[in-house]
């Protein structure tokens, strides 16, 4: 196992060495929506489903414009890393969920509760077929697939391009991931982050690939953001 782990973690820097050439200025680029829509929250106090809207097309804006300057570098695959699912990336995704939501959310609740420290969420209602296609969009269509991209595509193959080596940078690339989620969640929110996190930056490192991480944050906000809501509404 750790022999196949290793040989997956080789085979992440080769494919991610290219990313050198790139500017340290572009790591901004993974934090670029979760600022611009931080901002926003505070300054204008939009409502829940409004938010939602404006992350999910900071996000795309953000990726559309990665994506046409990668182009120009010829970099653009090495970030955005995704291929068509095979059954062995349903698998992994599928058993990632899993432990996800009896693993991770457990004990982040326990330790919140052992911290004094709640898990805060921006609460809101599928009650009509608008407030679910604006979840759908925001929630199942972009941020798996941005956040991936961004964080354990950009961010992690950078630091990995750089010399760090690829635990240390899933371990840097977690905790920002983790961190973009204070503003809404709090630090409840950061801990149950950083532990559900480390699952699909794992499966980042283990399978060389964005398609399971991918995977299994859409199965994971289906669940949460769409068949929960949908369970307490009706």
């Amino acid at each position: 196992m750790f022999k196949r782990f290793s040989i997956s973690n080789e085979s992440l820097r080769n494919r991610v060495v290219q990313l050198s050439k790139l500017s340290p200025f572009y790591i901004l680029f993974v934090f670029a929506p979760s600022l611009s829509t931080t901002i926003i929250y505070w300054g204008v106090r939009l409502s829940s489903y409004n938010i939602f809207l404006a992350y999910a097309l900071a996000n795309w804006v953000t990726l559309t414009i990665l994506y046409i300057v990668l182009r120009r570098f010829s970099l653009s695959r090495e970030v955005f890393f995704l291929t068509r699912p095979r059954t062995r990336d349903w698998i992994l995704a599928s058993i990632a969920f899993v432990i996800g939501v009896f693993g991770a959310y457990p004990v982040a609740q326990f330790l919140n509760t052992a911290l004094g420290v709640p898990f805060t969420t921006i609460e809101f209602n599928i009650n009509s077929v608008e407030t679910f296609a604006i979840v759908l969009f925001y929630a199942v269509i972009t941020a798996p697939f941005a956040e991936e991209v961004l964080f354990r595509g950009l961010g992690m193959g950078y630091l990995i391009s750089r010399g760090i080596s690829p635990l240390l940078s899933g371990g840097l690339t977690l905790l920002g991931f983790a961190l973009i989620h204070f503003p809404p969640w709090g630090f409840g929110g950061v801990i149950f982050i950083i532990l559900w996190g480390t699952l699909p930056t794992m499966l980042r490192l283990w399978g060389n690939s964005l398609t399971p991480c991918w995977l299994m944050h859409v199965i994971n906000n289906i669940f949460a953001y769409i068949l929960l809501p949908l369970a307490f509404t009706y």
